[in-house]
């Protein structure tokens, strides 16, 4: 019963609460936060995926994309070179 006071007391005694920041200043404050972590995460992915990804092409061809929705093994495509031996 103590315990279930305390915890009344604290959170919904208004005189409690730091007067200093406010709970809409600190949501504010919490809101501007959590947007510029996201900001930096999405340019660290960004650049991430443009050093790393971007020039990374898979040729798809019909026959191999068949194979692989009805789960059957792919015909090996032919070897090309486009170096002269």
């Amino acid at each position: 019963m103590a315990r279930f006071l305390f915890v009344q007391q604290i959170v919904l005694n208004p005189q409690t609460r730091n007067p200093k920041f406010p709970m809409e200043q600190r949501h504010r404050f919490l809101v501007r936060k959590l947007a510029l972590v996201l900001v930096i995460k999405l340019a660290v992915l960004a650049g991430l995926w443009w050093g790393f990804v971007r020039d990374q092409r898979v040729a798809v061809t019909t026959d191999r994309a068949t194979a692989q929705i009805l789960g059957t093994r792919p015909t090996p495509a032919p070897m090309t070179s486009t170096t002269q031996e």
